[in-house]
């Protein structure tokens, strides 16, 4: 596989599969040609046996029919059998008409045999050739022919006897005035020429078979040649359900074409199929498809050895054509590879192809100005790395007094300000003399703004704490649940004020007791709760928050959810990030620093768990933290998707 991605690989590969490809599509698409040239003139033949056939067949059944409506619009026949109609028992009337057949038997030879019946079908008289018969009133004629007469039509059948081929013609007897069917002859007769016929295969190939059928009820019968010699020995019937699909059965039911046939018993044929519709006899002819397309078959093996002789010839010569292609940029890539493992000095010496040679002479060049910079690069890089350490080690020092002036500045403020908020209290509280309700409010504003300014210094100081890895946690087994519901407790009375529903949920299957021990820092845990239901407080204006707290193998995750403003998708990835805009374009007075959250995934991972939110913009918010139920040490992996 590794040779196929190669340029080698590539170009061999293309130039076999333009040479095979090429030469055995115009193989191909020749021997289909000659393929439908070759089937178009077999069908032909056939077909051309077919109509020669019919028309030979033709000439016989109506030489045939003529002769037997001759006998039958005798006129002294037709009247003898209306007498005998009205007096079956007079015997003169009976030999009368067997001297009317016997004239009838002499003057057509090609009748052996003729019968005479009534409009029922029973036989009044019979003869044969030569002599008279003997006498067969009371047999029947045949029903099939007895149907078809008194339709007004001549019936025609044909059979084998003693290995010779007979035509029967059955044709009405009217009554010449009312045209009245009285009766009907049937003539029966050996005929050579049908034998003749069916045995005569010329220009068709040593499997042709050509056939007679007519359809009789729900049966085909059929008249083929059987043996060496293609003599007509029987005939056969064949029962439509079954046999349906064989050029006879098509044949005899009318229809015309040809076809190439899978015939049971015997494989493909092409078949050729016609109908004769003065005897209601179907022509058919057929030829082994073996034999018939024989010639194809040596034409598909000529094509098929041509094809693999151009298959090796083809790999062969790509093989050769690719290398020469190929051996130039192997050097080149030999080069390449020397002046990457560090040897700039490493030179490719081509002359084969002017491109090639040309590439090998920039190739060259490029390599002796590598070598020349080089030279420069190193005193360079180790100049600016001196640079980057010492501007890194100014950077830590600026974070160092930046995390160490907020420290000292957040220590110090908290006393005089503790002082301040002592002050405008015990003024607010008239200890110090009445005030007007302006003063009031005022003083109200100002202990709001103290309030503010005590939590923001309070944020920076544990903030800075968390920067520089100093925060303590003082750890105890604590029960989370009544942790939440202690949070919930005491902002129930605002979430009622807002008209927000704020209750904690946990599943019943916790614990038997309904507690989740873990191992923290209550406080700590608390403020991160106790932000994140103060800001959905802030940002949810109807609906609910809840608080759900969940058991997951070694952890415990709480969740705080509302149905609130949301955030915007953009803002997500940097929510816990300090001084956050994730909320920049709300109002002031619900803005915080953007400290809260920063602290709280400090103090979560301080505990060694995650924390992580799941919003969408005017659907509400979801922020989940997850921590070890055993303590930092303890904990297991995190799974965040739960």
């Amino acid at each position: 596989m590794r040779f196929f991605k190669s340029l080698k690989g590539r170009l061999m590969a293309m130039i076999a599969i333009a040479v095979i490809v090429t030469g055995s599509v115009v193989l191909v698409f020749s021997y289909f040609v000659t393929r439908s040239f070759f089937r178009d003139e077999v069908f032909l033949s056939v077909e051309s046996v077919v109509s020669r056939t019919k028309r030979e067949v033709q000439t016989v059944v109506s030489n045939s029919k003529d002769a037997a409506e001759s006998v039958s619009t005798n006129i002294q026949l037709f009247e003898n059998v209306g007498l005998y109609l009205t007096n079956p028992e007079n015997p003169e009337i009976v030999q009368y008409i067997d001297g009317v057949l016997a004239e009838s038997v002499l003057k057509f030879p090609e009748f052996d045999n003729i019968y005479v019946a009534g409009n029922e079908g029973t036989i009044i008289s019979a003869t044969s050739n030569p002599g008279p018969g003997k006498a067969t009133t009371g047999k029947k004629a045949p029903e099939e022919a007895l149907r078809v007469v008194n339709q007004d039509r001549v019936w025609a059948d044909f059979g084998v006897e003693d290995g010779k081929t007979y035509i029967s013609m059955a044709t009405p007897i009217r009554l010449p005035d009312t045209g009245v069917i009285t009766g009907l002859t049937l003539c029966t007769g050996f005929t050579p020429g049908i034998d003749r016929i069916l045995s005569d295969t010329s220009g068709f190939g040593a499997t042709g078979e050509t056939t007679i059928s007519r359809l009789s009820g729900s049966y085909v019968k059929t008249l083929l040649p059987l043996g060496e010699e293609g003599n007509v020995l029987a005939d056969r019937l064949l029962y439509i359900g079954t046999d349906y699909d064989l050029p006879s059965v098509r044949a005899a039911r009318g229809e015309t074409g040809e076809a190439e046939m899978d015939i049971p018993d015997a494989g493909k044929e092409v078949a050729a199929y016609d109908f004769l519709p003065e005897a209601g006899w179907g022509v058919s002819a057929s030829v082994s498809s073996a034999e018939a397309f024989s010639h194809l078959g040596r034409l598909r093996n000529i094509d098929l050895a041509v094809i693999l002789v151009l298959l090796f010839g083809g790999i062969l010569f790509s093989f050769v054509v690719a290398r020469s292609f190929a051996k130039p940029i192997e050097e080149l890539q030999r080069g390449v590879k020397l002046l990457a493992s560090g040897r700039l000095n490493a030179r490719v010496t081509i002359n084969d192809g002017l491109e090639v040679s040309e590439l090998a002479d920039e190739f060259n060049t490029m390599a002796s100005q590598l070598d020349e910079v080089y030279g420069t690069l190193e005193n360079k890089v180790r100049e600016r790395t001196r640079e980057l350490q010492e501007a890194n080690e100014r950077l830590k020092e600026l974070d160092d007094l930046k995390s160490e002036f907020v420290s000292i500045a957040s220590h110090e403020l908290r006393s005089p300000m503790a002082s301040m908020k002592m002050g405008i209290s015990t003024v607010a509280k008239e200890l110090v003399g009445p005030l007007n309700e302006e003063q009031k409010m005022m003083l109200a504003i100002a202990e709001k703004n103290m309030d503010r300014l005590t939590k923001l210094t309070t944020d920076l100081l544990d903030l800075t704490k968390i920067e520089t890895n100093q925060l303590d946690l003082d750890v105890g087994e604590h029960d989370l649940i009544e942790l939440a519901r202690d949070v919930v407790e005491a902002n129930e009375a605002q979430a009622c004020h807002q008209g927000l529903d704020l209750r904690v949920i946990s599943p019943d299957i916790v614990s038997p007791d309904g507690r989740i021990e873990a191992i923290c820092d209550y406080d700590r845990i608390y403020g991160v709760l106790q932000n994140l239901i103060s800001n959905s407080l802030v940002f949810t204006e109807k609906g609910s928050i809840v608080v759900s707290i969940e058991k997951i193998d070694n952890t415990a995750g709480i969740c705080v959810e509302d149905t609130g403003e949301g955030i915007p998708a953009e803002h997500i990835p940097g929510i816990f990030e300090k001084f956050s805009k994730a909320h920049f374009e709300t109002r002031s007075e619900k803005r915080g620093a953007g400290l809260g959250l920063a602290i709280g995934r400090g103090i979560v991972e301080a505990h060694g768990g995650k924390i992580f939110v799941e919003s969408e913009l005017g659907k509400g918010s979801k922020f989940c933290f997850i921590i070890p139920l055993r303590g930092k040490n303890e904990r297991e992996e995190v799974n965040t998707d739960s």
